[in-house]
């Protein structure tokens, strides 16, 4: 087999396992507090999210209301809340992308940024197509204030918009876990051929 050949396959060293805590009485693994760190840092890129969308919510709510009430006030009252709807939610997602690349995300900005871009675009128009719906059932089939359909369909939307941007836009590709000996990633391929 490989040892006629000449071949060794090395694998992790008692000194290895020792160090980490594995299967010995070495120390403790210090890959918890990188796991730990990671959740923190998650939860305070979603903090950050939270705050956009906020910001994004206020500028929606405010554009919809200049739109119906002096843009669009010569419109037949379907057109016009239709027109009001879409004024908020176009100028909100352009002030929550501008925020998101420049303050959420900035660390991952000038990664493949073309390709979020167009996922960013992708799900904001997604979300923009629930929040139009719902908005919308609820001004004109339900008789609701607009203010308040709108209101409606901007937290489902956000909802929506939150999960699919940090499942998919921005997702992080995955990391060793810091602490583990990198020489063990690469153990297994390591081979010693015999000498010509």
């Amino acid at each position: 087999g490989l040892a006629k050949a000449g071949i060794v396959v090395a694998g992790p060293s008692e000194s290895d396992i020792g160090e980490s805590g594995i299967g010995g009485t070495g120390a403790a693994p210090d890959w918890p507090p990188a796991l730990l760190q990671r959740a923190k840092g998650t939860f305070g890129r979603a903090l950050k999210f939270g705050v956009v969308g906020c910001s994004g919510v206020v500028v929606n709510l405010v554009c919809t209301w200049a739109a119906y009430s002096f843009v669009f006030p010569s419109l037949d009252e379907t057109n016009r809340h239709g027109a009001a709807f879409l004024s908020g939610i176009g100028v909100s997602i352009l002030t929550n992308y501008l925020l998101n690349a420049g303050w959420t995300w900035k660390e991952r900005a000038d990664t493949q940024r073309s390709k979020q871009f167009v996922k960013f675009a992708a799900v904001a128009v997604s979300a923009a197509a629930i929040q139009f719906g719902i908005a919308m059932t609820l001004a004109l089939l339900l008789q609701q204030s607009y203010l308040l359909a709108q209101t409606v369909g901007i937290g489902v939307a956000s909802t929506w918009n939150f999960v699919a941007n940090n499942a998919w836009t921005f997702r992080q590709k995955p990391q060793r876990f810091a602490g583990l000996p990198e020489r063990w990633e690469s153990a297994s391929r390591e081979t010693r051929m015999p000498s010509a």
